[in-house]
């Protein structure tokens, strides 16, 4: 649904009843309630409703006004109503307007919104549906034990000019971190669960402890709690596909096998098979063959 943008001065006239009206980028505006003899009055109102074709639940927002400024109330009836609407007012006290902005949006739950978006996605190639992704996807942490990872050349000369892990290269790096590194605020479930499909994971091996982890500058979040969060999410979403992106790999000599074993034993049938499907394959063949069960119709 598209978005409809309009002005109207405060005590201005709302558009005439006679039919759907102009009102602001080539769309038109219905007359929804109110005497077009009269200026808007100052306890008036009117209510907006959106209603979706397949008759469920009607969302609705609803405008009050006096004749100095707007606000807006949200009267749906339910979060999980599949419309949504969303109401945006501005006052410009130089050209004394008043701007409205609605906006209607499809309201899928985030967490969930290929299963919801099931019968439109399913006959749809995979690498033609929109996937919503985060660049440095895992740089929400910094691993203070661990540093300045390989990945950068300035955070390690730092940390070899201060000497080492310890508590002012803490405190220097994590300066660094906040100001360079940190690309994420939330975590990988939080990501999940706000219907991030697509993650872009650049990863360093550790020698001394032998773990993996994600990088930017500093050693990040440990590939184990990694892969257990999004192990955790796919168990409770099984119609959602996410794709794991292993872009940049550092440190990784002699250590590929165990770190694709990793993988493999934190998904297991999970794990979508090359010589079963393909880029361009459906989204119901992708979910067929990660043998989850018949999830598409």
């Amino acid at each position: 649904m598209d978005a409809i943008q309009g002005e109207i001065s405060p005590n201005e006239q709302l558009p005439s009843n006679d039919g759907e009206q102009p009102f602001g980028d080539g769309r038109t505006y219905q007359y929804i309630e109110g005497d077009v003899r009269f200026f808007f009055q100052g306890d008036g109102h009117f209510h907006l409703e959106a209603h979706p074709t397949d008759g469920a639940p009607k969302s609705g927002l609803k405008l009050l006004v006096d004749s100095d400024e707007w606000w807006s109330e949200d009267t749906s009836p339910d979060r999980s109503s599949p419309v949504l609407l969303v109401c945006d007012v501005e006052d410009d006290s130089d050209d004394k307007k008043t701007r409205i902005e609605v906006r209607i949006y499809d309201n899928y739950d985030s967490a969930n919104w290929m299963g919801q978006m099931e019968e439109e996605i399913a006959d749809v190639q995979f690498n033609k549906v929109a996937l919503p992704g985060t660049h440095d996807s895992g740089t929400f942490f910094f691993n203070k034990d661990l540093g300045a990872a390989p990945d950068s050349d300035l955070t390690g000369i730092i940390q070899n000019i201060i000497g080492g892990v310890d508590a002012l290269a803490d405190v220097v790096l994590g300066q660094i971190y906040e100001r360079l590194c940190k690309c994420q605020t939330l975590t990988f479930e939080e990501q999940l669960k706000q219907g991030i499909r697509y993650y872009d994971m650049r990863i360093a091996h550790h020698e001394e402890s032998g773990t993996y982890h994600t990088c930017h500058g500093v050693y990040c979040v440990e590939m184990s709690d990694a892969l257990a969060q999004f192990k955790t999410f796919l168990d409770e979403h099984e119609k959602e596909i996410i794709i794991l992106d292993f872009n940049h790999l550092y440190e990784m000599d002699g250590h590929h096998e165990k770190f694709i074993d990793m993988i493999l034993e934190a998904f297991g049938d999970k794990v979508a098979r090359v010589d079963k499907v393909k880029p361009a394959s459906s989204v119901k063949v992708m979910s067929k063959s990660l043998a989850r069960g018949q999830y598409y119709r």
